[in-house]
């Protein structure tokens, strides 16, 4: 059989990030350490939206990050990844951040969704939003001052 030390139900021998559960085994660039554990990788990734806060794994060189909350069916209808604050109830955003986790303090009521991007920032330059499905750059729309 094998161990599976974060249970997500790939063994350890074959597991690209044996700490960190990360069933989909990504890998953005290819360097064998999944994207859950990799910290040089270029990608911020959210590890947990659970109980409450927003959770993600720290990208080496940045000394805070920018955290943008918003409601997906806003998204959806405008195309806009950054939504301004109080523009609708779920729209929030948290800058500076030097934690490596915020308090979501606006659960989405039922039959809504909400989502989180978090951005890097290191000597005053703040990092992009990634990419969408059609990997275009999105755009930053309502920026962290």
């Amino acid at each position: 059989m094998g161990e599976d030390s974060d249970e997500d139900t790939v063994h350890d021998l074959c597991d690209d990030c044996i700490s960190v559960w990360n069933p989909n085994q990504s890998d953005i660039d290819h360097n064998g350490v999944g994207d859950a554990c990799d910290v040089n990788d270029g990608l911020i990734y959210i590890s947990s939206t659970e109980k409450n806060k927003v959770e993600w794994q720290p990208e080496n060189g940045f000394t805070s990050w920018n955290v943008y909350e918003g409601d997906l069916d806003v998204l959806r209808a405008t195309g806009t990844y950054t939504q301004a604050p109080g523009s609708n109830p779920l729209a929030f955003r948290s800058c500076g951040v030097t934690d490596y986790w915020v308090d979501d303090v606006t659960p989405p009521p039922p039959g809504k969704v909400k989502f989180a991007l978090v951005t890097g920032v290191f000597g005053g330059v703040e990092s992009g939003l990634g990419t969408n499905s059609a990997g275009v750059p999105r755009a930053n729309a309502n920026p962290c001052p």
